[in-house]
């Protein structure tokens, strides 16, 4: 009995290996030229929208020129590691979603500021906000989400901390700063970009 359980322990274990394994080997290629072609489209079609050039040489050295950059820039954009992500291009609605929140929370910033500025009622400082997300992109996208928020800025992003100088600074305490501060950006960020 002890016997037969052993057997179908390595039987499923050794299942497991070679299942992981190929997924190791298959996945990540797949995903890396789906990122290369979402990567070279984009370029393209920036390239197209600068330039507007449509005759056939104007085309051909778009093209080129759009590998190129997406080749040179992939690992600007993309990093070696997965972290639990299936999906290929960038979430749009929740990009929309970071839009729209972002715009709202900027117009309430600019009143706000504006109110403390006439009645000289703040004290600025800086402050040291832990930061959850793993990827660099998502990492520098929340830093500039929050430099473009009037009333903060973000100046400098060392690991998983983000040093922000903050007009109107409400507490010392790291924690309730970042609450603060990142409101919903952070997990928006999460959900666009991994």
């Amino acid at each position: 009995m002890q016997g037969r359980i052993q057997q179908k322990l390595k039987e499923t274990h050794q299942r497991f290996s070679e299942d992981s394994y190929r997924l190791r080997t298959e996945i990540p290629i797949l995903l890396r030229i789906g990122r290369a072609t979402v990567l070279f489209i984009f370029c393209l079609l920036l390239w197209g929208i600068l330039s507007k050039e449509l005759h056939l040489w104007g085309l051909i050295a778009g093209i080129a020129f759009s590998i190129l950059a997406s080749l040179y820039s992939y690992k600007v954009f993309f990093e070696k590691t997965i972290y639990h992500r299936s999906d290929l291009i960038i979430r749009i609605e929740f990009f929309f979603l970071y839009a729209v929140l972002l715009i709202l929370q900027s117009y309430l910033a600019t009143f706000e500021l504006i109110y403390r500025m006439i009645r000289g009622n703040y004290s600025s400082g800086v402050v040291r906000i832990k930061i959850r997300l793993r990827s660099q992109i998502g990492r520098t996208f929340l830093a500039n989400t929050i430099s473009l928020i009037p009333g903060t800025l973000s100046f400098w992003l060392e690991g998983g901390h983000l040093y922000v100088h903050w007009f109107d600074k409400k507490t010392d305490h790291s924690v309730k700063a970042g609450v603060m501060i990142k409101q919903d950006f952070e997990q928006i960020i999460q959900k666009i970009f991994g």
